[in-house]
């Protein structure tokens, strides 16, 4: 079993302009085994904004003023992260699906080997 420790991370997610599909991934991630402690979604000058309407779970907009790229969009999703103090993080974009053990399966790895990163 998993200590609270080991189990908190955060989820990252780079979105730009599909509300459906950044849904269903917000769904899959609170139907994980460990579920993400925060999401902080990375708006990338999108016309279409995120809507969100989830009261169980964190989560953080942080909008940016134009289209700066996948790249950088994440980098701002992940600093965000790092400055709450998270060391377990996972980036997505917006139209991954996961299974219901998949975070967990990530997070297990995170936990033997500091320092790698999925995408």
């Amino acid at each position: 079993m998993m200590s609270e420790s080991d189990t908190k991370w955060a989820a990252c997610i780079v979105y730009y302009e599909d509300n459906i599909a950044l849904q269903n991934l917000i769904n899959d991630l609170l139907n994980q085994t460990i579920k993400p402690s925060h999401i902080y979604i990375s708006d990338n000058d999108s016309k279409i904004g995120p809507v969100v309407n989830r009261n169980e779970i964190n989560i953080t907009i942080i909008k940016s003023q134009k289209n700066l790229g996948f790249g950088a969009a994440a980098n701002i999703a992940v600093n965000r992260a790092i400055e709450n103090k998270y060391n377990k993080f996972v980036l997505f974009s917006q139209d991954v699906i996961l299974e219901e053990k998949s975070c967990e399966k990530m997070i297990k790895q995170l936990n033997l080997n500091p320092g790698i990163i999925f995408t």
